[in-house]
Formats: structure tokens, C-alpha cells, sequence
């Protein structure tokens, strides 16, 4: 398994896709105004809360 991400300017997707490269898993955050002001930052925040869920819920992940 591994995890994809997608970053945009209205919201931050983290999925968990198998071998086939199959969404298994997808947490999801639109951004708030006060977030846009600071993408960076709020991107760095979520991606890290997302892997961490993932990670807790017992997904094995391949590192590349």
C-alpha cells in the first residue's frame, strides 16, 4: 500500500491506494480563509494528522 496526496488551492485530499493503485483510503480537508493565509503551514499540519490516522488504523505502507 501507499499513500498519494493532493494538494490544491481549495482543499487537501491523503489517500491510501493498493497495488493497483486503488483508493482504499481517503481523508479529505477543505481549507478555511484563515488556512489560505498560510498554506504552507496548514498543509504541513494536515498531511502529518492524516498519515498519523493512517498509519493508527493498521494500513501496512511501502516505502518507495
Amino acid at each position: 500500500m501507499r499513500i498519494g496526496i493532493d494538494v490544491g488551492g481549495s482543499h487537501l485530499a491523503v489517500g491510501v491506494v493498493d497495488d493497483k493503485y486503488e483508493i482504499i483510503l481517503k481523508k479529505e480537508h477543505n481549507w478555511t480563509n484563515e488556512e489560505k493565509l498560510d498554506l504552507s503551514q496548514s498543509i504541513q499540519i494536515y498531511v502529518k494528522r492524516f498519515i498519523k490516522e493512517i498509519i493508527e488504523e493498521n494500513y501496512s505502507i511501502e516505502k518507495i
